[in-house]
């Protein structure tokens, strides 16, 4: 009897043994089980930041907004207009920065129209002060890679000056800084000791016109009558 009350009490710890340590081998096992991967984002969904149409949304909410640059047309007359889509950030100063940065980028791919700044100049800071006058700080390179002459430094001046009241009620005028200082002119043609306003007069329509007309095509025929002998030998005035 004994003798039997000692195996049942074998075998029960036995299966107590076995009970615990599959226990323990389960616990362990889920806790070294790496996590399950994250679902991946479906097809088509937005990449980055970049340019959107206007009104439309980026993957941060971000919308944009058409701003209108100034460039120089390609017979040098005057600025022309170019729209391009810049983020409508909360900060007015980011926007401006936007805006300046497409300007110094140049026109858009097959558009007509001509750079005013060089390219790669570096926008180093913008201030914004009480009374509407926008410090703009550029880079050395404004000055060093600016083409001669004195349409090169109004256009790059006035493009400036014209983009960033349009687009911005809250600048009134432009202050040009250099490396963080005042300059006297860009390459020795404009005063800028000043704060430079917009000047509307220098912006013509994009598209480029002859100066003149060609005549109108003689649509007589041959020999038709042509009037007296005057017409017939009326030169041509271009």
């Amino acid at each position: 009897m004994n003798r039997t009350l000692v195996t049942v009490a074998v075998v029960a710890a036995a299966v107590g043994v076995i009970y615990l340590g599959f226990d323990l081998a389960t616990r362990v096992n889920l806790e070294a089980a790496p996590p399950a991967p994250a679902t991946a984002p479906a097809a088509g969904a937005a990449a980055g930041p970049g340019p959107l149409p206007t009104g439309e949304q980026d993957a941060e909410g971000l919308r944009t907004v058409d701003v209108v640059l100034y460039f120089s047309r390609p017979d040098a007359l005057g600025l022309a207009p170019e729209t391009r889509p810049i983020y409508l950030t909360n900060e007015l100063l980011d926007r401006i920065k936007q805006a300046v940065a497409a300007l110094i980028a140049g026109p858009a791919q097959g558009s007509p129209l001509l750079p005013v700044l060089p390219a790669g100049t570096p926008l180093l800071d913008v201030y914004l002060d009480g009374d509407g006058t926008l410090y703009l700080d550029l880079g050395q390179a404004l000055v060093r890679n600016l083409l001669p002459g004195t349409t090169s430094e109004l256009f790059a001046v006035m493009s400036l000056a014209d983009t960033l009241v349009a687009n911005f009620p809250e600048v009134k005028q432009v202050q040009i800084l250099v490396e963080g200082e005042e300059v006297r002119t860009l390459s020795g043609h404009l005063d800028l000791a000043y704060p430079i306003k917009a000047d509307p007069s220098l912006i013509l329509p994009p598209e480029v016109k002859p100066f003149l007309e060609p005549p109108a095509p003689n649509l007589l025929p041959p020999d038709a009558d042509q009037g007296t002998e005057s017409a017939e030998k009326k030169p041509v005035i271009w």
